[in-house]
């Protein structure tokens, strides 16, 4: 038998544990410093609140709770047909219990899971994706508004809400997640047939087209779509950062979002075996599908570790050049990507990247579209931001260059929405002060 389950995030944990006692007519089945839940039999209802940093108060998520994996299955087949992008969560720790989940957001945002509980935990754990937050217009209308120093709100980095009216966003751990399984998926998908597109790619790609068709249209060459082992290219992308590197020989290069290693290869061929390429990502299937690409060549130039754009795993001062394709926007904290490439470039070291920027601002339908956050649309800042960001992360040449005849390439990414209109593919290209300039 299924059981209806609702988390609120409240202020004062003790005081709202009294409250809902008394409502409930009952003590709490679990209790914990940040966490009390009520296994209710009337109404049949998992009840939780907590009160967890960075959480504003109200409705948390709303779910199902299953009893087996029977059940499971059968809600999971209901979620398919709702035809909304679904994150499945295998042997998850959340709200100090082992479990099984899928997560889905309404149309007004609103997430939901279904899970089945099979253990406890001695930890909250980290492995819910519903920790809505309620962005304001305060948060996101004027760039001057905006905490530069910050994290960008998700689904609002554009937007501005009706004055009064919020707008329910996840939070950037769910974002991350998201990301992380919907790339994931990408990957698995292309591996189990990899003459075939992915069945979407990078910014909710749903046009028809195999992955050489859409890299051409990103700018890439015939040369280039040959020149990289099969199963590389999976058409993800907004653009050709290659075309602005200018890389060259002996140079180390990273490479932020690296995917299956197409960008990583051709970097390596223009390195060649004296430089070297880093790819990071922080999805594992990726990372084993480009390590087994990189195998497949004998690409010893190359390395593909795992780890987040915020956090490099790479030492101080170590390349020459950072390239990036689409990738940037889909990270919540943008500004500490930014900070971490500065970090990590050399003196005199630049960033060639390729990303979508937010030219008009979105409407309330496309802010709330999950679907959007792992498609490069709703994460999109204007380029006023972007060039903030870098001016603040120490950069100097900055330049973000809108590219007016990508509208085509974006209009792909969700056919009949209209995106084009609200997007543009863009080059990026900053240095770090010192060493020699390039011109």
């Amino acid at each position: 038998m299924k059981r209806l389950h609702v988390h609120v995030a409240v202020e004062n944990l003790a005081q709202s544990t009294r409250f809902y006692s008394t409502l409930f007519a009952a003590e709490p089945t679990v209790e914990k410093d940040d966490y009390v839940k009520w296994m209710l039999e009337d109404p049949r209802v998992n009840f939780a609140i907590s009160a967890r940093p960075g959480r504003s108060a109200g409705i948390s998520h709303l779910g199902i709770q299953v009893e087996d994996e029977a059940e499971l299955a059968e809600v999971y087949d209901r979620l398919a047909r709702a035809e909304r992008p679904i994150v499945e969560a295998k042997a998850t720790t959340c709200c100090y219990a082992r479990s099984d989940k899928q997560w889905i957001a309404d149309p007004q945002g609103v997430p939901w899971e279904t899970f089945f509980t099979y253990g406890d935990s001695t930890v909250y754990g980290e492995g819910s994706l519903a920790r809505p937050k309620e962005i304001s217009e305060a948060a996101c209308c004027e760039p001057e508004a905006i905490p530069q120093a910050g994290p960008e709100p998700a689904a609002a980095s554009a937007c501005c809400a009706p004055a009064g009216a919020t707008v329910t966003a996840m939070d950037d751990a769910q974002i991350k997640e998201m990301v992380r399984a919907r790339y994931g998926g990408i990957a698995e998908a292309a591996g189990a047939d990899s003459c075939c597109s992915p069945a979407s790619s990078c910014c909710g790609d749903t046009a028809a087209g195999k992955p050489a068709d859409k890299s051409r249209q990103m700018g890439y060459s015939d040369a280039d779509l040959a020149a990289v082992p099969d199963g590389a290219n999976l058409g993800l992308g907004c653009g050709n950062p290659q075309a602005i590197a200018a890389l060259e020989p002996d140079e180390v290069v990273v490479d932020l979002g690296s995917g299956a290693g197409f960008d990583c290869f051709l970097a390596a061929r223009q390195v060649g075996h004296a430089g070297h390429v880093i790819g990071v990502d922080m999805t594992h299937e990726m990372l084993k599908k480009a390590r087994e690409n990189a195998a497949s060549i004998g690409a010893a130039n190359v390395e593909f570790p795992l780890g987040e754009l915020e956090h490099l795993p790479v030492a101080d001062d170590t390349a020459d050049a950072i390239l990036s394709n689409c990738v940037i926007n889909l990270v919540p904290d943008k500004a500490q990507v930014f900070r971490e490439a500065f970090r990590v470039l050399k003196h005199g070291g630049r960033l060639a990247i390729s990303d979508v920027v937010n030219t008009a601002p979105l409407t309330s339908e496309l802010q709330a579209d999950t679907a959007l956050l792992c498609g490069c649309i709703a994460g999109a800042a204007p380029v006023e931001r972007i060039e903030s960001w870098l001016t603040q992360a120490g950069f100097v040449d900055v330049r973000v260059t809108p590219r007016p005849e990508s509208r085509e390439l974006i209009a792909g990414w969700a056919p009949g929405r209209g995106i084009e209109n609200f997007v543009a593919s863009a080059t990026v290209e900053a240095r770090k002060p010192g060493g020699a300039s390039r011109g």
